[in-house]
């Protein structure tokens, strides 16, 4: 009797400690949960207050817009004084603010990251990118807007290769051509080429209502899913956009060059060596300087296109040191 008794009692507890056991993997998976479930909301309220800052700026563009088109405001009028400020403090003079912007943007838009110390391209770009990885659904048409005579197709096309690497297309063609093309009804050859493709407007503003929506058309048709990038004179575009508006709504992502200065343009210049994999020799600012006074202010396109034209005459000199001297950039 008393070894029955004593086995009930070990078997009871056994049961008892299997019993405690099982609570607390309860309990400690509850908690995991309800920690999980913290951070989960921490990361959502963050994302939030991200999307909330992108949706503000974009209504506040929406707004400028109205007004200039109303002549409440000349395309000329300053920012108001809450916007310079808050700018300022995004770009700090000494770059750390750019550096900070580096790390905001994904790894595959290395090449963005010259374009950064731009006020306000800098912090749009930053506040566009991060807006595609906050909404899945949000339009990747892209609206790139200067002054007359800004060469911006590099620019578009810098973010075509952004869209590829990062999956947002499949194909990596793209192509670059005229709205004045366009509106002579010559885009249709070119539409199946660039299927999963960006397709880069240049001088935008100048595309008609009707080939306006016929290329929006053609670029969303069945399973095409081309990316238009359009660039252009600020105000232009702005008003064109503005006039089709049933047809725009797809192009609210918008990235303003119109302020560029000529120190940006050399650290674009710096970078886009840098970029390039390309050392340069001291004092190459200077020689930056010097080809820009040859050229529209803020036509990035040119200054790209002469720093490949440097590139290629160091290769000539010496392959293999990947070094940009002065004299080669003429």
């Amino acid at each position: 009797v008393v070894a029955r008794k004593k086995a009930a009692e070990e078997e009871q507890a056994k049961k008892e400690a299997a019993k405690n056991k099982d609570l607390e993997a309860i309990l400690k998976a509850e908690e995991e949960a309800k920690k999980q479930l913290a951070d989960l909301k921490s990361k959502a309220s963050a994302a939030s207050k991200a999307l909330e800052k992108a949706i503000k700026k974009e209504e506040d563009a929406k707004k400028e817009l109205q007004e200039i088109e109303s002549g409440k405001k000349t395309d000329t009028q300053p920012a108001s004084a809450e916007t310079e400020v808050s700018e300022e403090n995004e770009v700090a003079d000494d770059g750390s603010s750019i550096a900070e912007k580096k790390k905001a943007i994904p790894a595959e838009a290395v090449y963005l990251g010259k374009y950064l110390g731009v006020k306000p391209a800098g912090a749009q770009i930053v506040n566009v990118l991060q807006s595609f990885n906050l909404d899945k659904k949000r339009s990747r048409n892209l609206v790139i807007l200067g002054q007359h005579g800004f060469g911006l197709t590099m620019v578009g096309e810098d973010f075509a290769k952004y869209y590829f690497d990062a999956g947002v297309v499949k194909a990596s063609a793209k192509a670059k051509v005229k709205a004045q093309v366009i509106n002579k009804g010559k885009l249709a050859g070119a539409i199946p080429k660039l299927k999963g493709g960006c397709l880069i407007v240049e001088n935008a503003g100048l595309l008609t209502k009707d080939r306006f929506k016929e290329m929006v058309d053609m670029c969303t048709k069945d399973d095409n899913n081309i990316k238009v990038i359009l660039t252009g004179e600020k105000l232009a575009l702005s008003k064109m956009l503005a006039d089709n508006m049933s047809i725009a709504k797809s192009f609210n992502n918008r990235v303003y060059f119109d302020q560029i200065s000529e120190e940006n343009m050399v650290e674009i210049g710096r970078e886009y060596l840098a970029e390039k994999g390309y050392k340069t020799e001291k004092g190459i600012d200077g020689a930056i300087k010097n080809i820009l006074l040859g050229m529209e202010s803020g036509n990035i396109d040119r200054l790209i296109t002469a720093l490949d034209e440097a590139m290629a005459r160091a290769d000539q000199r010496d392959a293999n040191a990947k070094k940009v001297m002065k004299e080669d950039i003429k």
